[in-house]
């Protein structure tokens, strides 16, 4: 069903481009609003097969909590007590990808604080609806979680998620001694590109 759920979406998008880049042609600004609300629109990921050697995140045995950013519950799990590690997810991904960070964290001695942007897994909508978000959102998600748990020791980033970090930490909304990014995204202009191209949009649309 998941695999269906898969292909169904990838032929959407395959219609949604074409259709797109014959409106860019003719209309380019309509053709722009169109490509940002798919900008926001998070993607359908398939869930990885389960690992028997990793444990599941109750079976770690942490403690749930909740945070609120702006009237959204942003959920998460915490794990263990000493200096702070974050683990912030990708785009369209939940904390469960980072399960398998939190023993070896947890054996060096480490509290781990995992959670789920707003519009990811577990947590509320987010400003952008269901199903739709942005880096900007996902970094004051990880700030509204880092205000309950305090500053960082570190901060282990993957993907969009990477970028939502640079982001917090640039604009001073987390204190970090280190951070990890795993796959972050080459840039916002290499990431622009790469969706015009996605979307089949010309370069009007983009302006």
């Amino acid at each position: 069903m998941v695999t269906a759920s898969i292909q169904k979406s990838t032929i959407v998008r395959s219609i949604m481009r074409r259709n797109l880049g014959i409106l860019g042609a003719a209309l380019p600004r309509v053709a722009a609003r169109a490509a940002e609300g798919l900008w926001f629109r998070l993607p359908s990921v398939a869930p990885a097969p389960p690992r028997h050697s990793v444990p599941t995140v109750s079976e770690l045995l942490g403690a749930p909590f909740e945070v609120d950013l702006r009237g959204r519950v942003v959920r998460g799990w915490s794990w263990g007590s000493g200096p702070v590690v974050y683990l912030v997810h990708g785009w369209g991904g939940d904390l469960e990808q980072m399960v398998p960070l939190v023993a070896p964290l947890l054996e060096r001695g480490l509290q781990v604080v995992a959670f789920d942007g707003l519009s990811h897994g577990r947590s509320d909508a987010g400003a952008h609806g269901p199903r739709s978000s942005d880096a900007v959102e996902l970094g004051r998600s990880l700030d509204a979680v880092a205000a309950r748990f305090g500053p960082a020791r570190a901060v282990v980033a993957h993907s969009m998620g990477a970028l939502a970090a640079l982001l917090a930490v640039r604009d001073g909304w987390l204190a970090t001694e280190r951070l990890v990014l795993v796959a972050p995204p080459s840039g916002v202009p290499d990431l622009l590109e790469r969706i015009r191209r996605e979307l089949g949009l010309g370069p009007r649309a983009t302006r």
